[in-house]
């Protein structure tokens, strides 16, 4: 049986999901009709009424701690299902062990926010972002802004590095074309490196918790002696993918993901990238969680309206696992959000697949495929463990 531990591991669960949608955009809705047009947008989270939810989850805001209580009891018992997973509140004074969701309005707050351990934050004043980052003891902690038009939106990506968002609570579900030109000014920012290494490792930094891989593949670079430098950088545009010799597909929202990559034109570039190179030999790719989606070949469950690469035959069910499962190979707690699984298509594959990770907890997830590699791309459901597996992988490709 799967572990669960709702006073740990809940919150777990919910700073993960919620790291996972950096640059994704929340939308305030107020019917049914709203709803399903925010998710059709690719909105990331809903705020509103539970009931005007669509398939995506729903922030319930409210800041009655009996009334939230509550809502996490009947989460608890297993029952009602509202607020999905996710609460919206105000801080209060002193700690209750609540899982928040918080409004800052000044920095004078953020001492009283971060006494709940949130799961995001979120400015009301886009001048607020550089001293709430200043003082955050998690640097991963996602640094949202509430606004109420689109040039505001836009104009919370044209500043300087340090005040554009993580993303936006967008207080209005904005028009189809408004959104794709929100992406493609959010796809202008630079990332600000020079190619100082002899090998660089991109990350796709469009959306998703980017940030949280960037960091991991630093740390397990430093940790493993290998001849070549090796860098890791974002990569946003067409000429920092040019520069990369192996490219992250990160986990997050592969809806979002979609939408970005075909607002700012760099969907072929990247498909580029993963089927060919000059000397004929394939760049290493690394598709994690939304990522593996991606580079499916047919869909399963809950993949439509999502890019399909095509470069792994395999078929996909999404939002299969949740929860800490014992995978073969990576210890006994490993933790799945939301997290498709692969089914290989034997049929339509020119090349013998590698099964690197499987279930093995026992019931009926047991041997459910949650990593595997094809080829050049290697592709795994979830985040922990798997940065040092493709530095290896990295490695022995550069050498051939």
């Amino acid at each position: 049986m799967k572990k669960y531990e709702m006073s740990s591991l809940e919150r777990k669960l919910r700073k993960l999901a919620v790291a996972c949608m950096t640059n994704g955009h929340m939308m305030r809705v107020r019917s049914h009709s709203e709803a399903d047009k925010a998710e059709s947008l690719g909105a990331v989270r809903l705020l509103g009424e539970a009931s005007a939810a669509g398939s995506i989850p729903t922030l319930f805001e409210n800041d009655d701690s009996g009334v939230l209580h509550a809502h996490c009891e009947a989460y608890n018992a297993g029952g009602l299902r509202v607020p999905d997973e996710y609460v919206l509140r105000q801080a209060h004074s002193e700690r209750d062990g609540l899982p928040s969701f918080l409004f800052v309005n000044s920095v004078q707050e953020l001492s009283k926010a971060l006494l709940h351990e949130p799961f995001l934050l979120v400015a009301t004043d886009h001048n607020l972002i550089p001293n709430i980052r200043a003082h955050l003891p998690d640097p991963l902690l996602p640094v949202y802004l509430s606004v109420s038009s689109m040039p505001d939106a836009e104009a919370a990506y044209l500043g300087r590095a340090d005040h554009v968002p993580d993303g936006l609570l967008l207080n209005f579900v904005p028009e189809p074309w408004e959104i794709d030109n929100l992406y493609r000014v959010q796809g202008r920012i630079p990332s600000g490196w020079t190619r100082n290494s002899e090998r660089l490792i991109g990350v796709l930094s469009l959306q998703g918790d980017y940030r949280l891989h960037i960091r991991d593949l630093r740390n397990v670079v430093l940790q493993n002696p290998v001849e070549a430098q090796v860098g890791v950088v974002p990569v946003k545009t067409i000429d920092e993918l040019n520069q990369v010799d192996a490219l992250v597909l990160p986990g997050g929202w592969a809806t979002v993901q979609t939408r970005m990559m075909q607002a700012l034109r760099i969907t072929s570039e990247i498909d580029r990238f993963a089927q060919v190179k000059s000397d004929e030999k394939r760049n290493p790719v690394l598709a994690i969680c939304a990522g593996m989606i991606l580079a499916r070949l047919k869909n399963g469950i809950k993949c439509e309206h999502r890019h399909s690469f095509g470069w792994i035959p395999m078929l996909i069910n999404n939002n299969d696992l949740n929860g800490v499962y014992a995978v073969t190979g990576f210890g006994d707690s490993v933790l799945f959000s939301e997290a498709p699984v692969a089914i290989p298509l034997a049929e339509n594959s020119d090349a013998p697949f590698e099964i690197l990770a499987t279930i093995a907890t026992s019931g009926e997830d047991h041997d459910k495929i949650v990593g595997l590699r094809y080829k050049n791309v290697t592709a795994f459901a979830f985040h922990e463990g798997i940065h040092d597996v493709f530095l290896k992988t990295c490695l022995r490709a550069w050498v051939q």
